[in-house]
């Protein structure tokens, strides 16, 4: 099943031109699940836009400790590889669609080009992390506004793969984790020490990356002096 027109197809495929190394798409599924089927038609259908950069992985995983939340391994999720298959931060649970979908195409862009787009101050910050945060991050393909959030999230993961994670998920395909965060409007932006399940950081809205910056900063900075 195509998902995209052929006009779509037109349109990805330039989108998808600037690309320079090889990035692959592992996707998680899971068992007879309809919507893991279809994630991986779409990873299909885009590595066919461009075969000499795109790369598709599927794998069935067992359960395994969760960086984020449990339940993470019960959605079928999109993870970017590097060129030498190395995890470059950005996680997608569930079928990317609407205005979600061109973040993830600017995700690919950003990881095949080895392009960091974020401030000098922003990238010493995600470079001396010395524990590793989610940033999980809560949209729904109708939001204009939520892009910008993944966008930020991403482009800090991308400055420090090995200890920051963005972590995208549609509350309108899983409202019921949506609903347990407490989850109203998005975007709404989370962070937490991975694998720490105690409440962290809500940021509600758009904000800027100064902004964001700023409040990650003081979130840190008291939560390693309360735990020392």
């Amino acid at each position: 099943m195509a998902y995209l027109t052929e006009r779509e197809r037109l349109t990805v495929a330039s989108m998808l031109e600037p690309m320079i190394r090889p990035i692959t798409w592992h996707v998680s599924v899971i068992p007879d699940d309809p919507r893991s089927d279809r994630c991986v038609e779409l990873a299909r259908e885009l590595q066919s836009l461009n075969p000499e950069s795109i790369a598709v992985r599927v794998d069935i995983e067992a359960p395994t400790e969760s960086t984020v939340d449990d339940r993470v391994q019960r959605y079928p999720r999109w993870k970017l590889l590097d060129e030498k298959g190395k995890e470059a931060g950005f996680c997608f649970l569930g079928m990317p669609s609407g205005y979600q979908f061109a973040s993830v195409l600017n995700a690919m862009i950003d990881v095949s080009r080895s392009r960091i787009l974020v401030e000098p101050r922003t990238y010493l910050w995600c470079q001396r992390l010395e524990r590793s945060v989610i940033l999980l991050v809560v949209v729904t393909p109708t939001c204009p506004h939520s892009p910008r959030m993944v966008a930020l999230s991403q482009r800090m993961a991308l400055a420090n793969p090995r200890r920051l994670a963005a972590v995208i998920v549609d509350a309108s395909s899983f409202p019921d984790w949506a609903d347990s965060l407490g989850v109203r409007e998005v975007p709404w932006l989370q962070a937490a020490f991975a694998g720490d399940p105690r409440p962290a950081l809500n940021v509600l809205g758009t904000v800027s990356e100064r902004q964001l910056l700023e409040q990650l900063s003081v979130w840190y900075e008291a939560r390693n002096i309360s735990e020392v």
